[in-house]
């Protein structure tokens, strides 16, 4: 079973390659007692976490609280699984968050990555259809060890009851000393973007994210496939972009749609 567009997934796995592939990153062991030693960092009423593994792109270890906030067994939750469940509205949030912590990280110290938190927040739907607001706090365990070998430990908690709507928003909390940086990102990314397109130049990059072809993309418009390539050069024209999958890949990375 396909769970979400193949284009989300590959992004996503590219983003969590950039970390993988960093030698800084050592041997990380996903040991329960250090999972709870870590939980008083996280924890504001109902949650679950896990530690997910970054070099397989799949979850370590989930917590037995999960199938209770969420619904769904565990043995059901992997990386593709788990894209398909992020409300439509905040996926283009999730991967442009995911791709601002990496560009955060990645010229930082390796003593220093580990006095961050990282905290945002969307919205997932559970197995009854429902969605919920999830805060998203995680941490980068790197214990001195040999092996390169990525794990961060995650925590979901349930803050529907605080935030039911609004514009999801990324923060990297400073510990020990370090500076914070609150609602950083996001929404100015997106705002860009969608002054720059009309109505129905956005409907077609959404539509194109989700792999329809020209003469598809007629058929739901109910316009020519003329009428959507010549769109698709003016997209291509405003966002300076130069092929349709550069455009697809910007769009689903930095939170264009």
């Amino acid at each position: 079973m396909q769970y979400t567009n193949p284009a989300i997934y590959q992004e996503a796995q590219k983003i969590w390659a950039t970390i993988a592939s960093d030698e800084r990153l050592k041997g990380l062991g996903a040991e329960i007692e250090l999972h709870q030693s870590l939980l008083h960092l996280f924890c504001v009423g109902s949650f679950y976490h896990y530690m997910f593994n970054i070099r397989r792109m799949d979850f370590e270890f989930i917590s037995p609280e999960m199938p209770g906030i969420l619904g769904y067994r565990i043995e059901q939750i992997n990386a593709p699984f788990f894209l398909s469940l992020i409300h439509p509205d905040d996926l283009p949030y999730f991967m442009l968050f995911e791709k601002q912590v990496v560009k955060f990280f990645n010229p930082m110290e390796e003593e220093r990555i580990v006095k961050y938190k990282v905290r945002y927040d969307f919205r997932i739907k559970r197995a009854d259809g429902q969605y919920i607001r999830i805060l998203h706090q995680m941490l980068n365990i790197i214990p001195d060890q040999s092996g390169i070998f990525v794990n961060t430990l995650c925590v979901h908690t349930d803050i529907t009851y605080l935030k039911r709507d609004g514009t999801p928003t990324l923060s990297f909390i400073g510990m020990q000393g370090e500076p914070s940086y609150i609602d950083v990102g996001g929404k100015a990314a997106c705002a860009s973007f969608l002054e720059s397109l009309s109505r129905r130049e956005r409907q077609i990059v959404i539509l194109l994210t989700e792999g329809c072809t020209s003469k598809e993309i007629g058929m739901r418009l109910f316009i020519s496939t003329a009428t959507v390539s010549t769109h698709r050069k003016n997209i291509l024209k405003k966002t300076g972009l130069a092929s349709t999958p550069e455009l697809v890949a910007s769009a689903i990375t930095q939170g264009w749609i």
